[in-house]
């Protein structure tokens, strides 16, 4: 697929987002341990540099990518190349610190709250490089949704995974909800347009069905947090290939 490296790119990067999301609330929950942090921080970090190492291979000369920096506040592209930046900078700052000695929890705090707030504004800078005029099926406020989702539902499957109670798994079922609903809007949105094609509405289909295995996984607890987390993050990788599609 000509475009698998922006799906790797988009998708890895969001996800990554979402795993230092959770791991900055996780820091409020204990005042005393850090140990538990380190986890989920390495599996972001190697969610950055597939992710990154994607994007590249995209380029057909990344270097250009510095000189595009030049650019920085009036194109999208720019602004998208710097904050996966520097999203990825604070992300390798914690894996530095933890390899160095065992930090304080007010700083692994500070610096992961810095990290979401990055995280945010990287996923509003990739959203923005695809709301193009020229691509009505992507010219959508059902965009930046599905994007900011990717994180959310990355974000919930591993809290009510792993801390399973009434706050956590309410709100995993209602990120999963709001995610079949956009994806029943997209599907709905590019056949208005013309642009649905039998396979990219396979590939939103098994993407609702991954999701919905995922969060039958979670909720059954039958299995080790991969698993669900894996299959949620296929089923986002479905439907990004969708998206993709309709071009």
């Amino acid at each position: 697929m000509e475009n698998f490296s922006l799906v790797l790119f988009t998708v890895f990067l969001q996800s990554a987002v979402g795993l230092m999301l959770i791991t900055a609330v996780w820091s409020f929950a204990d005042n005393e341990h850090t140990t538990q942090l380190r986890l989920p921080i390495i599996v972001s970090a190697a969610l950055v540099t597939i992710g990154g190492l994607a994007s590249i291979t995209h380029l057909g000369q990344p270097l250009r990518a510095f000189n595009s920096l030049r650019m920085i506040g009036s194109s999208p592209i720019s602004n998208e190349i710097l904050a996966t930046g520097l999203f990825a900078v604070i992300v390798f700052s914690l894996i530095a610190i933890y390899s160095l000695s065992k930090p304080k929890i007010e700083n692994v705090r500070k610096i992961l709250i810095v990290s979401t707030i990055s995280g945010i504004a990287l996923i509003a800078a990739i959203s923005t490089v695809y709301q193009i005029e020229t691509v009505p099926a992507w010219n959508t406020p059902l965009t930046t949704i599905s994007m900011f989702m990717t994180a959310a539902i990355v974000a919930t499957t591993v809290a009510a995974a792993t801390k399973p109670g009434i706050l956590f798994n309410s709100l995993f079922c209602a990120v999963i909800t709001l995610s079949v609903f956009t994806v029943i809007m997209t599907a709905i949105h590019a056949q208005g347009l013309g642009l649905l094609s039998g396979q990219a509405l396979n590939l939103l289909m098994a993407k609702v069905a991954l999701i919905a295995t995922g969060g039958w996984i979670v909720m059954t607890q039958r299995f080790h947090i991969a698993i669900p987390l894996s299959v949620v993050i296929l089923g986002e990788l479905s439907g990004r290939i969708a998206f993709f599609q309709l071009l």
